[in-house]
């Protein structure tokens, strides 16, 4: 189900005894890597809230042609898993990082476990963790392939999507 920041102390008090877990990321042009990620953070409890960067913080972060799918396809893409329970596209777009943000959608969420990226710059997670104080934050530990950037890289250079 795709859901507004509104929705999410709604969320919290539907699902107060089951564990529930928050990830988030850009999902633009959807991948293993992507799914694989999303599993591991299913694992961790028992509701899986996703929530998506917005197409203006997107822009900022990974460049004038990006994203290449709009934030709704994106929260369509990501609500159709079967690993996903609710999808959150961020309402806000952040100036310099997004960490506050996501800091603020875990402390309005008030999820049992936020999952990151272990390749989540030290700097960030230090933020993030001041912010969110008593919430369990998880690292994903699984080896990141290949990107999103990199895959479209290659196909704009007309070389296969496939990386040999």
């Amino acid at each position: 189900m795709i859901i507004t920041e509104a929705d999410l102390q709604a969320i919290r008090t539907k699902h107060r005894a089951q564990r529930l877990v928050l990830a988030g990321g850009t999902y633009d042009l959807l991948h293993a890597e992507h799914i694989q990620h999303l599993t591991f953070a299913r694992e961790q409890g028992d509701v899986l809230v996703v929530m998506l960067a917005n197409d203006i913080e997107v822009h900022r972060r990974k460049g004038a042609d990006r994203p290449v799918m709009s934030q709704s396809q994106r929260a369509q893409v990501i609500d159709a898993l079967k690993a996903v329970d609710y999808t959150l596209v961020r309402e806000t777009a952040a100036e310099n990082g997004s960490e506050e943000l996501m800091a603020d959608i875990a402390n309005a969420l008030q999820p049992d476990v936020f999952v990151l990226y272990h390749e989540t710059p030290p700097a960030v997670l230090q933020t993030i963790r001041e912010r969110i104080g008593a919430i369990k934050l998880v690292l994903d530990m699984h080896p990141r392939g290949e990107s999103t950037t990199e895959i479209v890289a290659r196909i704009r250079a007309g070389q296969s999507a496939v990386k040999e």
